[in-house]
């Protein structure tokens, strides 16, 4: 009876459907489950045939090198009873059942012609940890401290960061030198073929196992509506025209304006911020004039953003074009140049962002979402009959300037089906 100990609490996540979660264990001949999380805390008939098992003795002496003692080796052996049920329920109690019914069958067929099958050995194993228990170890013992979204576990998104470290640190030693196999043709990608631990099939199974046990916490950063975006523009603008110091003016002009080229130009986290002075100055003119001719030119402006992006290689100079102001009425020539006029008279600095404090530092991914997050927040307040439909939103949650633009941005594209 290989049974999970309840020594150590694991995260388990909620399955879709209760009903078929009591039909397979039945199955297993095991009393129905009562939630979701009994389903992946006993071991399945079968499951050494499908997946790689070695017992919690070995395991641990595989990894401490000398038997078990005390209390403290009781939660190890809880840990790795954990890893192994996890592997096991990387495969669905049916297809390892259909799996033993094929090898029976198999075994049958072959007696039935006058010999047994020659079906490999099943021991023993090297007295060594061969296929990543150790960092399958170190990924379930993070899972138990808190997390960013949770307090009760660590979700699998972040520990899995462990086996990554460990991979990068096993490509630079000498045991990947000796072993790796390098295959490439003309300018093709290239393959290598390592030993490495967490490349092995078991420690592929076991991480299935593990996600699926665990499952995953998403929050994306929520949408805003073209109201609440629109409602949010007049907000900031209003915020401009009564601010009286040199600071807070430049502040609320900032916000105003990285608020519109982020919306427009669909941009994502800190892009906006990489708004170049110079390159931007430059092409201010160009888009003014409307050509009824060919070539037909419609209003816009330019917007130059440089550095390191996302999918690309190397500092680069984007210039993007945007519409001088949107079918919603967005005035995004307007908030450009009085960024750039604000810029030029009320920040002294010789930096080449435009997005730049006072003392002529570079705003910061941090210090934007803050007056973003500020000015939402402001917004709900005043939103005292909930037109904007913001009164369940937990603002500093949902919405950061990380995703919000960019996914409010091509929802709205898609709701009029630009």
């Amino acid at each position: 009876c290989y049974v999970q100990d309840d020594m150590v609490k694991f995260h388990y996540a909620k399955a879709a459907n209760d009903d078929q979660e009591e039909i397979e264990m039945e199955e297993l001949g095991r009393k129905s489950c009562d939630n979701a999380g009994d389903r992946y805390k006993v071991g399945i008939p079968g499951a050494h045939l499908s997946v790689s098992f070695q017992c919690d003795l070995c395991v641990f002496r595989n990894l401490y090198r000398r038997d078990p003692s005390g209390e403290r080796d009781d939660m190890a052996l809880c840990i790795i009873r954990r890893i192994n049920l996890d592997a096991f329920w990387s495969r669905e109690p049916s297809t390892l059942k259909a799996n033993i019914g094929q090898l029976n069958t198999l075994i049958t067929l072959c007696e039935g012609q006058g010999f047994s099958p020659h079906l490999p050995a099943r021991g023993p194993f090297p007295v060594e940890d061969t296929v990543g228990y150790s960092v399958a170890f170190g990924m379930l013992a993070q899972s138990l401290r808190a997390g960013r979204h949770s307090r009760s576990y660590t979700q699998f998104g972040t520990i899995r960061k462990l086996r990554s470290a460990f991979s990068n640190l096993y490509m630079t030693s000498p045991t990947c030198g000796e072993n790796q196999v390098t295959s490439a043709v003309g300018g093709s990608p290239k393959t290598y073929l390592t030993q490495c631990p967490t490349n092995s099939l078991w420690f592929a199974r076991w991480s299935l196992g593990c996600e699926t046990r665990m499952g995953f916490i998403l929050k994306q950063n929520k949408v805003m509506s073209i109201e609440v975006l629109i409602a949010l523009i007049k907000l900031t603008r209003k915020k401009i025209e009564r601010s009286q110091a040199e600071k807070e003016k430049w502040k609320c002009i900032m916000l105003f304006s990285y608020i519109i080229i982020s919306f427009v130009g669909a941009l994502r986290g800190s892009e906006g911020l990489q708004l170049h002075l110079q390159e931007t100055m430059l092409d201010l003119d160009k888009g003014k004039k409307i050509s009824s001719g060919p070539p037909f030119i419609n209003p816009h402006v330019i917007i130059a953003l440089e550095g390191r992006f996302k999918g690309e290689k190397g500092e680069r100079c984007h210039k993007i074009a945007l519409s001088s102001t949107t079918k919603s009425g967005i005035p995004v020539r307007q908030a450009l140049e009085l960024l750039l006029a604000g810029r030029q008279s009320l920040v002294r600095s010789q930096s080449p962002w435009v997005f730049v404090n006072i003392d002529g530092s570079k705003v910061s991914f941090g210090e934007m979402n803050e007056l973003y997050l500020d000015a939402m927040v402001e917004l709900k307040e005043a939103d005292d009959l909930n037109v904007l439909g913001m009164d369940e939103c937990e603002i500093r949650e949902e919405f950061s300037i990380y995703r919000s633009f960019r996914r409010s941005s091509t929802t709205h594209a898609q709701n009029v089906e630009v």
